[in-house]
């Protein structure tokens, strides 16, 4: 699986947020799927509609991640 990229900062981390502002560590594959980096994680009640970079602040739509 290729990784997408932060467009800021070019690193692949990122995590998405519950509503009770717990964060889960994920990837985004070059499919735009996003896969928890624990694989026993379930993405259940998280808001997969923006993801944040663990290494900048930069935060959006999976869509605007970049290949590299």
């Amino acid at each position: 699986m290729r990784k997408m990229l932060c467009p800021q900062c070019k690193v692949g981390a990122f995590f998405v947020m519950n509503e009770r502002g717990e964060r889960l560590p994920v990837y985004v594959s070059d499919k735009g799927e996003i896969v928890p980096k624990d694989a026993t994680a379930s993405l259940e009640g998280y808001d997969l509609s923006e993801v944040y970079c663990f290494s900048c602040s930069w935060h959006g739509s999976p869509k605007r991640l970049v290949r590299f």
